[in-house]
């Protein structure tokens, strides 16, 4: 690693804790029926947690066939071509110092709109919750945390041992089945 990304990585370091994040308008509409498009956000960081993320894609994708997976990474990893194409990786890299998206990121991020957002990072991580700021949706779902009420339409309560990726996503769903959300 040079200097320059010693120098980056110590000012990301710095400001990780005084990140303002981007709070959206609540008040969309939206239809639990209507979801064509489903972001899933995940942290990683080693390859058996990418693994994880793939059997959760699976299970997403029997329920929406057009389910993004949107991951943060603390290592640069090789996607598989053909059975990761569409995965969006990025890690901190992607953004500079301050946190701000660079312009690949900013670009991706204004290009894709999602009716449905599922954040799996359950431990609220400044640079994952970011990211989940960052991205379009017109109805979010996340683990409960008092710190990111003002992001979520919708919490759900549970401790991130007790659960792991493909039982948070049918606990979602089945959520937003039972509550029927119609919102105008």
């Amino acid at each position: 690693m040079d200097i320059k990304h010693i120098i980056k990585k110590r000012l990301q370091d710095y400001y990780k804790k005084k990140i303002i994040f981007n709070v959206r308008n609540k008040g969309q509409s939206f239809d639990f029926k209507g979801i064509k498009k489903t972001a899933l956000l995940f942290f990683i960081r080693s390859k058996t947690d990418l693994d994880l993320v793939r059997g959760a894609v699976k299970t997403a994708r029997k329920f929406n066939e057009k389910s993004y997976p949107v991951i943060f990474s603390d290592v640069n990893y090789n996607v598989d071509i053909i059975t990761d194409r569409d995965f969006f990786i990025f890690n901190a890299d992607d953004f500079n110092y301050k946190w701000k998206p660079k312009s690949n990121l900013s670009k991706w991020l204004e290009g894709n709109n999602f009716d449905l957002l599922i954040n799996f990072c359950f431990d609220g991580r400044p640079e994952t919750t970011n990211l989940y700021t960052l991205l379009r949706s017109k109805f979010r779902i996340a683990n409960q945390n008092p710190n990111s009420f003002q992001y979520n339409d919708l919490t759900i309560n549970i401790k991130e041992k007790q659960v792991d990726f493909n039982s948070f996503y049918n606990l979602a769903i089945d959520n937003l089945r039972m509550l029927n959300i119609r919102r105008n």
